[in-house]
């Protein structure tokens, strides 16, 4: 739903732009995730406690994947027709599992970035229009949106952005 806001948002700047005396120029890229991570996840406690989060959250799905496979090898293998409904039953319960287990943590990791990602994003914002603005570029797109087709990779200022938080922090 952001990501759609954020399409819309930029079509109708791009719109107003056509319309008014204001020529695009010079387009740009930046990588947001990126930079956070570059620059910030040293700096950050929250951010460095975010990423062994996300680290123990794919950790414990990948032994979850496993024990479900292990249980599909069983079944294949087992002859015994009530046990290989005993042990669908034990896949069946894995697989709820798994998947109350994503979506939750997933959910409270999630929580976790955009309760961090403001402040953050109002620092980088600050960089990107510096930037921008020493460099003369008229628009500046984040490379993850879903708008984004396309990209000439000699646009994206990312590295720009990591460079000045480098020097300057």
């Amino acid at each position: 739903m952001k990501r759609i806001f954020l399409n819309l948002f930029f079509l109708i700047l791009i719109t107003s732009f056509s319309y008014s005396v204001v020529k695009i120029d010079k387009i740009g890229v930046v990588n947001l995730d990126l930079i956070i991570e570059t620059v910030f996840s040293g700096k950050s406690k929250t951010i460095q406690d975010i990423k062994k989060e996300k680290e123990e959250f794919q950790s414990n799905l990948e032994k979850l994947e496993e024990n479900i496979m292990k249980y599909n090898e069983a079944k294949l293998k087992e002859t015994d027709e009530a046990k290989k409904m005993a042990i669908q039953k034990k896949i069946e319960e894995l697989k709820q599992q798994y998947n109350e287990y994503y979506k939750l943590k997933s959910y409270q990791i999630e929580q976790k970035i955009n309760n961090i990602k403001g402040p953050i994003l109002k620092e980088i914002y600050a960089i990107v229009t510096k930037i921008a603005e020493l460099e003369g570029y008229t628009v500046i797109f984040d490379i993850k949106t879903d708008g984004l087709f396309y990209y000439y990779p000699e646009h994206d200022i990312t590295t720009k952005v990591i460079e000045y938080f480098k020097k300057n922090f």
